[in-house]
């Protein structure tokens, strides 16, 4: 009976020591649950964030740089009609004054 008794308490402080790490490890499964939910509100807010911080910011700028680059293609297109007008001037000219020559010649 002696050896009976020693059996149930050895028992018992093994499942009070069993009871006592499940429930450490129910206090830990909490703290870990709870900061995953944390986290996971912080990086809800951090994308959203990210989101806002993207219209705000760089769709704005990403419109200025597309008419930036329109208005210089817009310039570059000038600038060529521009050179072939002068380049259509100067033949004119060059044809006027070989005209005026031959005129000038005839008229001799």
């Amino acid at each position: 009976e002696k050896e009976l008794n020693l059996k149930v308490e050895t028992l018992t402080r093994q499942l009070k020591l069993v009871n006592d790490e499940k429930d450490e490890l129910n206090k830990l499964y909490d703290y870990v649950l709870s900061r995953s939910k944390t986290m996971s509100s912080k990086y809800d807010l951090l994308h959203d964030n990210h989101i806002e911080i993207t219209e705000a910011f760089f769709a704005p700028i990403l419109i200025y740089v597309q008419k930036l680059q329109h208005s210089s293609e817009q310039q570059h297109s000038i600038i060529l009609e521009l050179t072939s007008l002068v380049r259509s001037l100067h033949s004119s000219l060059k044809t006027s004054e070989s005209n005026l020559e031959i005129q000038t010649v005839e008229s001799a």
